[in-house]
């Protein structure tokens, strides 16, 4: 029953119709990346990769997982069927658990497609042999879980969770983690930051560094984030699958 719950939702994400605009934004960062090393400043393929990537790639990450992940059940509640799916004789742990990781699938190879999509503009036909593409793949894979598992439950306890989730991608994520001090422990990008280990490619602190991330210059280690991640991954998912079991859903037309 799990399986074909996966599947379904699988097939239901990776829908042309629902995948074309992240193709677009893929092949937006692609363009960024490829102008940047035709034309900028003494272009560096990996100041042009790193930047991209740290500024754009894992923006759109955040972004995929936030709409793909408050569509879990949101989309139900709006399209007025979530009664329908809830009388279904599955359990609803089964429900939301299988929907979460097929959209977080689906942002993951969002991410990895645009990263690649970098590397390929930056670094032309030794595109596969950048370092930094494969720890960045790794690191794209566990944000899109992170993600995922707390704009699923923050769509499960919020009404307007796309407005939630949205303040934290673009807030939060660009802010937080150029501070120091203890508030960079919630971020996720912090995180994927570390896991993606990039070197640092200018001593400069400008707006480019600002939107990367790097302006505090402080990061935990590689191990330390993933470990974190996992932990943090697997208690959301618990409470999101928890919180969806013991609460009701009615369909609401300002539920998103």
């Amino acid at each position: 029953m799990f399986g074909f719950l996966f599947v379904d939702a699988l097939r239901d994400n990776l829908r042309f119709r629902r995948l074309w605009p992240w193709l677009l934004l893929a092949g937006f960062c692609f363009l960024v990346a490829f102008f940047w090393r035709e034309w900028g400043f003494r272009p560096r393929p990996d100041r042009v990769y790193s930047l991209v990537s740290l500024t754009l790639v894992f923006k759109v990450l955040a972004l995929a997982s936030a709409i793909y992940s408050t569509s879990v059940i949101g989309r139900e509640v709006e399209q007025r069927t979530i009664v329908y799916l809830l009388t279904r004789p599955v359990p609803r742990w089964m429900i939301i658990l299988s929907r979460f990781l097929a959209s977080s699938i689906v942002v993951t190879l969002i991410g990895v497609l645009s990263v690649i999509g970098v590397s390929l503009a930056a670094y032309r036909g030794e595109a596969f042999a950048n370092e930094m593409l494969w720890r960045d793949m790794g690191a794209l894979a566990v944000g899109a879980f992170a993600y995922g598992a707390l704009f699923v439950l923050i769509s499960l306890m919020v009404n307007r969770a796309m407005l939630v989730c949205l303040l934290y991608t673009f807030g939060w994520e660009l802010l937080v983690p150029n501070l120091k001090g203890d508030a960079a422990a919630l971020s996720v990008f912090n995180y994927l930051e570390a896991i993606a280990n990039h070197p640092e490619v200018s001593q400069r602190r400008n707006l480019l560094t600002f939107l990367s991330g790097q302006l505090a210059g402080e990061s935990v280690t590689p191990m330390g984030a993933f470990m974190t991640m996992a932990i943090a991954v697997a208690i959301l998912a618990f409470a999101a699958c928890w919180w969806f079991s013991n609460f009701e859903y009615l369909p609401r037309d300002d539920a998103a």
